[in-house]
């Protein structure tokens, strides 16, 4: 008994704070996804603490990111609140690859000292794809699927049909170019449009991101045609192969459009001289008659031309002053945002929008145009002072704490006037050398 009492008291006593990163997987391809889970565990709630992840050298993050979720578990003899945050990532370099730590900072109490617990940095040996990649793979990196629908199975020559096309999967969708169209004699096609979204979470699944595609196809010969496929490629790291993924055939009905009908009927027989050659062989007085009485009918188009070359001019003057006042009041405006979110349940998020705001509106952007990611990376680039960038950085970052992990998120008015802090110094050293 004495023994085992030594033994017991000899053990060091589990801590109140430790933090853990957990990655799957370890040994990823290039391009294929990466779960990073940042796990901090905590014997009581913690109040005001700051999430600071990692740069992610190296990565790329996916957007929507990062997930967190809180469960209570036993470990060592205590019982921990564990806040787990979870970002997705893409690696971009082969090779070994550092995730430098994630930390928590805890603030100073009367109980105890200001603290900074970090996870361990994890190393991944990122693999590289093989070289016997076939035509058309872009770099997606997962497992995918492929659905796509036909506005129609008839047309008219020279009038576009809408093909949608969705791709589905685990790799960085985001980032995909379009599919390979292939080739059919008898249609033109061209891209029309694309928007990303993802799929509903589901807690230690991967993310599924969903990529819309919208395809004109114009066909420009009647018959039954086959409509183009599309063929998407990509590497499986599951099975360690290419593989390649291609819509189902779908024959369409092309009838002559009434436009081309007409130009068919009147370009056959005798009649077609006499219809392109009839004002050619008017008497002379007859066209002096005309031009005379109608010249000024003749002067409307380039009237018009000048009215709409007016109209374009002052648009673009309109577009310049707006511009022009959305710069001069952004500092103006970002604070009025900011002193009426002190309030809002939503607080945190208006204050990640409201420097998003204040971006766009000083580089000219249109509203909403500036993501998380592509701020990141404007930031990164940016020649502000490094303490305004760092100082930037951790307000942005608190504030996507408080929408994802609120239970270490930083206080509401302390961010709001951090964010206040951060605008000041932004406005001062505008525009960024």
């Amino acid at each position: 008994m004495l023994a085992g009492l030594q033994s017991a008291v000899g053990q060091p006593p589990a801590p109140d704070y430790f933090a853990e990163a957990v990655v799957d997987p370890l040994d990823p391809f290039v391009g294929q996804q990466v779960r990073y889970q940042f796990r901090f565990y905590a014997v009581a709630p913690v109040v005001d603490a700051i999430y600071e992840p990692s740069d992610f050298e190296g990565f790329w993050r996916a957007p929507g990111n990062p997930r967190a979720e809180q469960t209570v578990i036993s470990r060592d003899g205590r019982q921990y609140r564990v806040t787990t945050v979870e970002t997705v990532l893409f690696p971009t370099r082969t090779g070994e690859q550092v995730i430098a730590p994630a930390r928590v900072l805890l603030p100073e109490t009367v109980f105890r000292p200001e603290q900074v617990i970090e996870a361990p940095p994890v190393i991944l040996q990122v693999r590289p794809l093989p070289d016997d990649a076939p035509d058309h793979f872009t770099g997606a990196v997962g497992q995918f699927s492929l659905e796509a629908r036909l506005s129609q199975a008839t047309g008219a020559v020279g009038e576009p049909l809408l093909l949608q096309l969705t791709v589905s999967g685990t790799g960085n969708v985001e980032a995909l170019l379009p599919p390979h169209l292939v080739a059919i004699d008898g249609w033109r096609t061209q891209v029309r449009s694309s928007r990303y979204r993802t799929a509903e979470a589901i807690p230690g699944e991967p993310v599924v991101g969903i990529k819309d595609y919208e395809f004109l196809l114009i066909p420009e010969r009647s018959g039954a045609l086959t409509a183009p496929l599309i063929e998407f490629v990509y590497y499986d790291p599951q099975v360690q192969a290419y593989r390649s993924l291609t819509t189902t055939p779908v024959v369409v009905v092309v009838a002559e459009s009434e436009g081309n009908a007409a130009v068919l009927d009147g370009g056959s027989g005798a009649g077609v001289d006499d219809i392109r050659l009839k004002p050619m062989l008017a008497q002379t007085h007859e066209l002096t008659r005309m031009f005379t009485t109608f010249w000024p009918v003749w002067l409307m188009p380039l009237l018009g031309l000048g009215a709409a070359t007016a109209v374009a001019l002052r648009q673009q003057q309109g577009r310049q002053r707006r511009a022009q006042r959305r710069q001069t009041q952004a500092y103006n405006r970002a604070c009025a945002r900011l002193k009426a979110a002190v309030d809002a349940p939503d607080v945190y998020a208006v204050v990640e929008r409201t420097l998003q705001q204040y971006f766009e509106d000083k580089s000219g952007r249109s509203e909403g145009s500036i993501n998380r990611n592509e701020m990141i990376r404007i930031l990164d680039a940016s020649g502000l002072k490094s303490e305004t960038l760092a100082g930037l950085k951790a307000c942005l970052e608190a504030a996507i704490e408080g929408q994802y992990a609120p239970h270490m998120a930083k206080e509401p008015s302390s961010l709001a006037a951090q964010a206040m802090r951060v605008l000041h110094a932004l406005e001062q050293e505008w525009p960024p050398v």
